[in-house]
């Protein structure tokens, strides 16, 4: 019986071996004592004569002599050159009819030879084609079934069963289907592996090469896909169909991946091949279509100016030549290219010349849009509702135009830092007298960034930092910190505008205190009877304009009648001891607020004070003096 795995050359091959050792017999060795022949070579020739010699015949050593006779000549009636046939049956015709025989026999054990081949192939024919696949057949079948059916438990160990049973075409097909019901149980580790497998085996396969790419890109090795899927021929890979369209993916990750890395070039090379497929070209960006701004934007990342101008401006002159949609986008891409490029290079002309190029490309994005806007005063704030609902109502527009929106909003901030540059570059006499001009052009530019895009951090966090370190006032420098507390309330994590916020919070904290303190002092002075209550009534309307800090309903109640009219030693206490409490809290107060005025006004009573006293003393001096002078006028009078 023949192995479900022989082929049928392989009976062939036996069959051959066995024909041709029956159609080879053994050389016969020469009968001891029979005729000894001796064979002269071809082309040699003895002359006539007698030749002793020995030959060995039976394992014997015999003494032979030869003998050579004259050649006769031809016989009468006979021309010379024709042979005479021997005479009586001679050596010859024995051998003649020797041969004749040998070559009936050798004919007839070839016929037999080729018959039992013949039955021998057939035979193994029939088992392989007929017999061997019915033993198998129903099983595999049924085993294929589960595959339909998609009960992969059931088919994987009806398959692993099967698979060394097969014969080789369809043990092959087997296997792929247990790499298959892997795949389906999750078992990808373990389906990838015989992937491999029978990928190395036949490379060409495509069934095997798709699903083995897929398990591969599935877990991101996109190297590792591209690599099975280019061993495929290119007819039947690129043709339209899944592997095309698995191809596409492979290759376009590859481009993005590449690009992220600023391997400019290579992208450049994948994304034209994604497009050459067509099944993604939709998806390739549409400013890494064309090679020069891939190339320049690459010499960008590098400050490689000459050559990212060199890119640019040939992009410029290409996109002039065509027409279409693309038209627009690729002169807009060359005009910021080329901003971007003068913005890094060094020299006086550089941030006017950026200014230029983005102000060109502005013009080919946004025909209609404004280049410059008032930057909002702070009391123009929505209030947080309508924040909230501004913000969902840009974030439910189209992708496509909030990224527009983006590109512009990053194009006028560039054109405000250009502005800040140029101030910081030019002539320091010029800069400090043009210094509110350069400001002005500044923030005009930076509010019409913010006006796309409200939530753009960095504008606020260079507005907030340009007023805060220029404010010629605490009210504008509280204005520069309100702005720097909408960045952080946007995300920023600069570290110097969280070092000014904190900076700011520790002096909130401390005027917080310094006014508690002052309402504590205030209390006592309105309580004190000895004040006239005229004054306490005006000291209280006028801070009762401070609402905010405090509810003045809730103030101490007044004394309506003064008990008792302060003598000048008790107006010196009460003026000491205030005095001592608001010289306590100038020191100690931490806060912004200018109290230069209040330490004058606190030393000018301090003043007065003790002029006062001094005035109290010189008085009860005199009027001691008097009451003296006066007794002894008059009661000198008495006494005499």
């Amino acid at each position: 019986m023949v192995a479900p795995g022989i082929r049928p050359a392989a009976v062939l091959i036996a069959a051959l071996i066995a024909l041709i050792a029956i159609g080879s017999p053994a050389a016969a060795e020469p009968t001891p004592g029979g005729p000894v022949t001796v064979t002269v070579r071809p082309g040699q020739k003895l002359e006539p004569g007698e030749y002793d010699t020995t030959v060995r015949s039976g394992g014997k050593d015999i003494d032979v002599t030869i003998v050579v006779p004259p050649e006769a000549g031809p016989a009468e009636g006979q021309t010379a050159g024709t042979p005479t046939a021997p005479a009586g049956g001679g050596p010859a015709e024995e051998a003649g009819a020797d041969e004749a025989g040998n070559a009936a026999g050798m004919s007839q054990i070839l016929l037999i030879g080729l018959v039992l081949l013949l039955v021998a192939v057939g035979g193994a024919m029939l088992y392989l084609r007929v017999l061997a696949p019915r033993r198998y057949l129903r099983p595999y079948l049924r085993a294929l079934a589960h595959i339909e059916a998609k009960r992969y438990d059931l088919a994987l160990p009806a398959l692993t069963r099967l698979e060394a049973t097969l014969p080789e075409q369809a043990r092959a097909e087997a296997r792929f289907f247990i790499a298959f019901a892997m795949y389906r149980l999750d078992d990808r580790q373990a389906a990838e592996h015989r992937l491999a497998e029978l990928h190395r085996e036949d490379p060409a396969n495509v069934e095997v090469a798709y699903l083995l790419a897929q398990l591969r890109a599935d877990r991101r090795d996109f190297d590792g896909a591209e690599a099975v899927l280019d061993r495929l021929d290119p007819a039947v890979r690129d043709a339209p169909g899944n592997v095309r369209k698995l191809y596409g993916v492979v290759t376009a990750e590859r481009a993005f991946a590449a690009f992220r890395d600023g391997r400019v070039d290579a992208a450049a090379e994948l994304f034209e091949k994604v497009e050459r497929l067509d099944d993604f070209a939709e998806h390739v960006p549409v400013d890494l279509r064309n090679r020069n701004i891939l190339v320049g934007t690459k010499a960008l990342f590098e400050r490689d100016v000459p050559a990212a101008r060199q890119q640019f401006e040939s992009l410029l002159r290409a996109a002039g030549r065509i027409d279409g949609t693309q038209r627009g986008p690729l002169l807009a891409s060359a005009e910021l290219g080329l901003g971007l490029s003068a913005w890094l290079a060094k020299g006086n002309d550089s941030p006017a010349d950026s200014e230029w190029h983005l102000v060109a490309a502005l013009a080919l994005l946004d025909p209609a849009g404004a280049l410059t806007a008032q930057w909002p005063p702070e009391s123009a704030d929505p209030g947080l509702t309508a924040r909230i609902e501004e913000m969902m109502i840009r974030a439910n527009r189209p992708a496509e135009e909030i990224e527009g929106d983006r590109t512009l909003r990053d194009i006028h901030f560039l054109r405000g830092m250009a502005v800040l540059r140029a101030w910081a570059e030019s002539d320091p006499r010029y800069a400090r007298s043009a210094a509110g001009d350069f400001i002005g052009q500044a923030l005009q530019r930076f509010a019409r960034a913010r006006e796309l895009d409200p939530e753009f951090s960095d504008v606020y966090v260079v507005v907030g930092l340009l007023r805060y370190y220029l404010a010629e006032s605490e009210h504008d420098r509280r204005a520069g910190v309100a702005v720097l507390r909408e960045a952080q309330k946007l995300g920023t994590r600069d570290p110097e505008v969280l070092q000014i916020l904190n900076h700011d919070e520790r002096v909130r904290r401390a005027n917080r205190d310094a006014a508690a303190t002052y309402l504590q002092i205030l209390d006592r002075y309105v309580q004190d009877s000895t004040v006239r209550e005229q004054v306490r009534e005006a000291l209280l309307a006028r801070m009762s304009r401070y609402g905010k800090v405090r509810d003045w309903d809730t103030r101490p109640g007044l004394i309506g009648k003064r008990v008792s009219t302060p003598t000048v030693a008790e107006m010196h206490a009460r003026s000491e001891l205030l005095m001592a409490r608001i010289n306590d809290l100038v020191q100690h107060q931490g806060g912004t607020a200018d109290l230069s005025g209040a330490r004058q006004l606190s030393v000018s009573i301090e003043q007065r004070s003790r002029e006062i006293a001094e005035y109290a003393r010189a008085i009860e001096d005199q009027e001691a003096e008097l009451l003296a002078l006066l007794g002894d006028k008059l009661l000198s009078e008495v006494e005499t």
